[in-house]
């Protein structure tokens, strides 16, 4: 549920049932095809329903780099907790790395740079194709306050999907915290 609000946020039109559906038939597809490919089909349900192919992609980029970055934080912040368990220093490395992945591609939806747009298409077979993507999809730029606080929910909607399976775990008696 809180996806399809970020998402109609990201559109920036009002949420609706249908949204909502049209986004779990599209996370349903996406958990059978590699790369969450399954979302193709929520550009094009949306496109149908008027929506430009380009905003629709702008906004799931959003929503997909602000939920890598978030992971990547609390990634790095169980790698921080485990490393203090278990005392070893390459999952510092690791989570560090996982943080830097993660503002870099914040940096990469946040800032559209022409460096980036020359680069992209170096890059052998899927370079032009992701230099059109990127151009396409980030025409104008969002604002860091708007990607902030999609960042921000990204976190509190995987505080909640953790909370859940605890409580699940908790359930079953399978809870060793």
């Amino acid at each position: 549920v809180l996806n399809s609000f970020r998402i109609a946020w990201a559109l920036r039109t009002e949420w609706t049932p249908d949204l909502f559906f049209k986004h779990m038939t599209a996370m349903l597809i996406s958990d059978f095809t590699p790369g969450r490919a399954g979302y193709y089909s929520l550009v094009l349900k949306l496109r149908a329903s008027g929506f430009d192919s380009g905003m629709v992609i702008k906004a799931l980029g959003i929503v997909f780099a602000s939920d890598f970055i978030g992971r990547a934080i609390l990634a790095s912040v169980a790698v921080l907790f485990f490393v203090g368990k278990i005392g070893a220093g390459i999952f510092v490395f690791i989570g560090i790395v996982m943080f830097l992945l993660g503002a870099g591609l914040f940096y990469l939806v946040a800032f559209r740079s022409a460096r980036i747009g020359r680069w992209l298409p170096r890059i052998p077979m899927v370079g032009p194709r992701l230099a059109v993507a990127y151009e396409h999809a980030l025409d104008s730029k969002a604002s860091l306050r708007f990607l902030l606080a999609n960042v921000a929910l990204s976190l509190l909607g995987a505080l909640l999907r953790g909370a859940g399976w605890m409580m699940v775990f908790m359930a079953l008696g399978l809870g060793g915290f």
